[in-house]
C-alpha cells in the first residue's frame, strides 16, 4: 500500500490504484486552458491538486527508488538468481549500470503506467 493524498485527504491505496489515479490526475493537468496557450506553465504547479500530484509523483519516484536499491542489494548475495524480470534486466544493462538510476526509475515508471 502507497500513500496518496487527494484534495487534502491521504489514504492507503494498492499500486495499480495509486497509478490510475496519478495518471488521471497527470492526464487532467493538461486540460488547463493555461497549458493550451503556452509551454510556459508545464513545469509548474497551477493549483493545489496538481501540487498534490507532483508530491504524489515524487513519493511514487521514491518508492521506484527503494525497490531499485533493494534489488542491487539482492543482485550482490551470492545466491541471487536472476527470474529475468523487467528490473533485473534494467540493473545488469552494462550501458545502464554506469548510468543514473533516474534513467532506471523513469523506465520503472513508464513500465509500470503502461500495465495498469
Amino acid at each position: 500500500m502507497l500513500p496518496y493524498t487527494e484534495k487534502g485527504v491521504s489514504s492507503n491505496l494498492s499500486l495499480g490504484s495509486y497509478l490510475r489515479r496519478l495518471l488521471r490526475n497527470h492526464l487532467l493537468r493538461m486540460l488547463n486552458p493555461l497549458r493550451f496557450l503556452t509551454d510556459a506553465f508545464d513545469h509548474s504547479a497551477l493549483t493545489a491538486e496538481e501540487r498534490e500530484t507532483y508530491r504524489n509523483t515524487h513519493l511514487f519516484r521514491e518508492y521506484l527508488r527503494k525497490i531499485i536499491a533493494e534489488r542491487r542489494a539482492d543482485m550482490t548475495r551470492g545466491d541471487f538468481v536472476s527470474k529475468g524480470d523487467f528490473l533485473t534486466q534494467l540493473l545488469q544493462n552494462e550501458v545502464l549500470a554506469k548510468d543514473d538510476d533516474e534513467y532506471i526509475v523513469d523506465e520503472c515508471f513508464t513500465f509500470m503506467i503502461g500495465s495498469s
